[in-house]
């Protein structure tokens, strides 16, 4: 086991860790940043030496570029290319909340934003579109997590029940119409029978 005790990690609330295609470990924390990890040695980046805009990290997710996509819990959605880093909020782009607790990417690299009370957000590289309760079928704008499957489903893990789409059509599972324990959905994986895994 590797903590601040007795290894460079920074902290030891781990929320998020992400897998580059060079194997390296990206890790989010709580409030000590991004660490990055290649087996061997700890790279941190945080507010004080990088672009990174908070050391509050929700979520990280790797394209197959290699792009890092990081969620904060109050500053945005941040892109590190190895080189620079981009951060988008809701001053300098279309994205709904500043806070960003789930990030997907699906086969087209569209990148899907989960926000903790703007709903979620699909970027593509150039245009934003925003899914809310008031124009469209999702069932609350407090997002937790976010899965696309084999065949380009979106399930999305909301306060409110899972709600599962297809690009076109909205279907949302609760208690009440389902057999589903509790409507706060934190966290959901398939696996490789397409069986659902749903926290």
């Amino acid at each position: 086991v590797l903590d601040s005790s007795n290894s460079k990690l920074p902290y030891n609330y781990i929320s998020s860790i992400a897998i580059d295609p060079l194997g390296n470990k990206w890790i989010g924390t709580l409030k000590g940043g991004v660490v990055k990890y290649d087996d061997s040695k700890f790279e941190i980046f945080n507010t004080k030496n990088s672009g990174l805009a908070a050391d509050q990290i929700s979520a990280i997710s790797v394209d197959e570029s290699g792009n890092k996509w990081i969620g904060t819990h109050d500053a945005g959605l941040v892109k590190y290319d190895n080189k620079s880093w981009t951060v988008f909020n809701t001053s300098n782009s279309p994205l709904p909340h500043n806070k960003v607790y789930a990030i997907s990417i699906d086969p087209t690299g569209t990148i899907w934003v989960g926000t903790f009370g703007g709903g979620l957000a699909k970027y593509d590289g150039v245009e934003w579109t925003v899914y809310n309760t008031e124009n469209s079928g999702i069932p609350d704008n407090n997002i937790n997590s976010i899965w696309i499957d084999d065949d380009d489903n979106k399930w999305i893990g909301t306060n409110n029940g899972l709600a599962k789409f297809n690009n076109d059509n909205w279907k949302v599972y609760t208690r009440e119409n389902s057999k589903l324990p509790f409507n706060r959905i934190i966290s959901i994986a398939v696996d490789g029978k397409g069986n659902k895994w749903i926290g």
